[in-house]
Parts: C-alpha cells; structure tokens; sequence
C-alpha cells in the first residue's frame, strides 16, 4: 500500500502539468484565433474599399502575432512586399485586378494558419496583353514583341514550369511551344514575348492564335491569349505588250529553195498562242509550216517555245486574257512579205509570213513574224513582303 503522504507531491505535479499544459494549448489557440481574424479583417477592408489594397496587405503583415509560424510571417511580408513593388511606373493592371489578387493572397495566408500546411501556389494571373492581336499583313516591326502584364508570373507548376506561351493553328493544334529564348522574364508582373524570329512560322504554319500555358487555368481579367490575323495576299493587274517573237521553221524535206509562182503555191500555215507556266511565267508557242506543192517539194516545219514575261518575285499570275489561240492558213505566189491580222480577242494581233526570195529559204528565209497582243495580267503575292525568302 502507497503512503498518501507519497500521493500527494504526485498529484500536485499532475496538476501543476496539466495546468500549464492547458494554457499553452490555450495561448496558441488564442494566436491562431488573433491571426485569423487579422487576415480576415484585412479581407473585409480589402471588399470594402479596394483601393487601400497597398496599406492593408502592410498593415496585415506588421499586425500578425510575433508566436505565428514564420512561414505565415514570411509570407505575409512576401506578399505585401510583392505587391507594393508592382506600383512602381510600369504598373499596368487596374486597381480593381490588383485589390482582387492581394485578397486571394489573403485566402491563402488564412488557409495556411488553419490548416498549418502552405497550400498550391496561386495561378499566375493575367490583366493585359499589348497587344491583344497582331496583324501579318504588316512587318514584324509592328508586332515584333508582345507584353504579358499580369501578378506571380514566376509561379511554377507542380512540374516546375513557368507559364509559358504555345502557338496553336486554325484548327486548335497547338504547333509548337515559343522556346525559353525567345520568351523574356524581366519581373514576376511582366514578361515579353520575342516574335521576330517566329514570323516566319506563324504564316506558315497558319497560326491563329498564341496561348498561355500553365498546369492550373490561368486566373485574371484577359484570357492573355494573342490574337494572329492572317496575312491576306494583295493583287494587282498589270497591262503588258508581249512583243515581237520571229520563228524561222527549220528545212525538213525537198531542197532549200521554193520556186514559187502563180502555177506554183507555197501552201502553210502558222499559229500561235500562251500559255502560263507554274503561275509564275509567259510562254508563247509558234508553229509554222511551209511546203512547196510541184518541184521538188522543198519543205519547212517546226515550232518553238519562248519566254516572253516573268513575274515579279513574290507574284503569281492568276489569270491572263485574252487567252484564244491564234493561227491562219495561207497560199502564197509571190515573193516577199504577207500579213495577216487577226481578230480581237486572240493572244496574236498579226502573222508577217515571208515565204519565198531570190535564192535559198528553207531553213533562213522563209520565218513568221508573231505580233503577240497587249494581254491584262492578274496578280497575286505569294508570300507577306516582309518574309525571309
């Protein structure tokens, strides 16, 4: 059996413990209470009056008691601190954007006193795009660098990213990533994107839109998506006098010469037309034969390909008119040269035809003279001016 007079210094420390054991439980849970209704009072300033955001996340922070953890403490300070930098000239979010952030980073501090653990990382947050949409159908000068304003764009995802940019076409696939390079992070309010050296793939690859990307949706006013306007290829029309060609068909058939007469017909016939190549050239095509019906049948026959316009770079030929073919047949039973108009409309206006002279023709001679037609040429660029080639 114990003696009571054992018991009681026992006793007396069980209480003693107990005792100061309840009032330390009871001294954090006073902390904890006061550190909850100071965030929640900087919460209801904040809906109250939004402007005051500034003064109120540095009130919460200087408020807080000295006993709650440091982390809360740290972050209290990190946030008004954070924020009151964002106030400086480049500021560009309103003050509505910037008074609903600092309560959100309020939220967070409360639900980290409660529960004791640092909850995710808020989103970045997004206010403006400058600019909103780029135009291809300007130089890359114009659009050369877009600015992402916004808060807590140095928050990473669970994977360790920062929020980044995609490119992504007409029919939503996302093309490709804009490398980290090309992406500048000046502050955690603002990061520009380099789009100079992309120019050339956002046409290209017929991108339509540039997107943010992060783990979580991205909070703030403006989706911070960048509008890409497609390049629009201009035309114009040019009026063209083709010119003279002279096609001398080769000898084929007979001797050189063609002793013509009135008993004695040169019989032939020439024609000529266009014809666009790869949209981007002129051909004119000539045919002429030419045969002598008695003697010896002296003969000449070929046909001949030339080019006769190009168009400038970075233009393809749309349409030509007018387009008809031209051509004639012809008996000739004198020396020297015969003329043949042809009618509106045809791709030729005339055939000079020179048959027969003193002395040899085949082959040198006997040629066609081909006044090709004033032709009206449509035009279409093929790639932005402003594209590297």
């Amino acid at each position: 059996m114990i003696s009571r007079y054992f018991l009681m210094p026992l006793i007396f420390l069980f209480i003693l413990v107990l005792t100061n054991g309840c009032n330390i439980i009871k001294g954090f849970q006073t902390s904890v209470d006061d550190a909850t209704q100071i965030v929640d009072n900087g919460i209801a300033d904040i809906n109250q009056n939004g402007a005051m955001w500034a003064d109120i996340l540095q009130r919460v922070s200087r408020e807080l008691p000295e006993d709650v953890a440091e982390v809360i403490r740290d972050e209290a300070q990190s946030l008004a601190t954070r924020s009151i930098a964002h106030t400086g000239t480049e500021i560009k979010c309103s003050v509505d954007f910037l008074g609903r952030r600092a309560k959100q980073g309020l939220q967070r501090i409360k639900k980290m006193i409660l529960f004791t653990s640092k909850p995710k990382p808020l989103p970045p947050a997004l206010c403006l795009v400058a600019p909103p949409a780029i135009d291809l159908n300007t130089g890359p000068s114009s659009w050369d660098t877009v600015t992402i304003h916004g808060y807590d764009l140095d928050h990473r995802d669970s994977a360790g990213n920062l929020i980044g940019y995609s490119l992504e076409d007409e029919n939503q696939f996302e093309a490709k990533h804009i490398p980290e390079p090309f992406i500048g992070r000046t502050t955690h309010y603002q990061i520009t994107l380099n789009l100079r050296e992309l120019a050339d793939t956002l046409h290209n690859s017929k991108i339509s839109k540039i997107v943010p990307r992060w783990e979580d949706k991205i909070d703030g006013t403006t989706s911070g998506e960048i509008v890409v306007k497609a390049w629009k290829p201009a035309t114009d029309t040019k009026i063209v006098d083709l010119g003279k060609t002279t096609f001398v068909p080769p000898h084929v058939g007979g001797d050189r010469d063609f002793d013509t007469g009135g008993n004695d017909p040169m019989n032939g016939a020439v024609s000529g037309g266009i014809k666009v190549v790869d949209e981007s050239f002129i051909n004119g095509h000539i045919f002429m034969q030419a045969i002598e019906q008695k003697g010896d049948h002296t003969h000449a026959k070929g046909n001949t390909t030339i080019r006769l316009w190009d168009s400038p770079r970075n233009w393809k030929i749309i349409r030509v008119a007018p387009q008809g073919q031209a051509g004639t047949q012809f008996s000739i039973t004198r020396w020297g040269l015969h003329t043949y108009n042809q009618s509106p409309g045809l791709t030729v206006t005339r055939f000079n035809v020179y048959g027969d002279h003193d002395g040899d023709d085949a082959g040198g001679y006997t040629k066609v003279e081909v006044d090709w037609s004033t032709v009206s040429i449509d035009l279409e660029e093929t790639q932005p001016s402003w594209i590297k080639f």
